[in-house]
């Protein structure tokens, strides 16, 4: 299975290389228009997975000897 990034930049692709509307390459590559236009509103997390990286290293699980 493919990722909708992935679909996103074959949908470019497509567009530039067979100079073809948006509507129809979206078609092609099994991608809706909404889905293509879609951008997130999620903020940006990195600086808490980095915090839970070091949490991680340090306290190590017991788990089952």
């Amino acid at each position: 299975m493919v990722r909708t990034s992935h679909r996103r930049q074959l949908v470019c692709w497509i567009q530039e290389a067979y100079r073809l509307s948006e509507r129809r390459a979206c078609h092609i590559a099994r991608l809706s228009a909404s889905s293509f236009r879609y951008r997130s509103v999620r903020p940006d997390q990195s600086p808490l997975r980095l915090r839970l990286r070091d949490l991680a290293g340090v306290r190590l699980a017991g788990g089952y000897p």
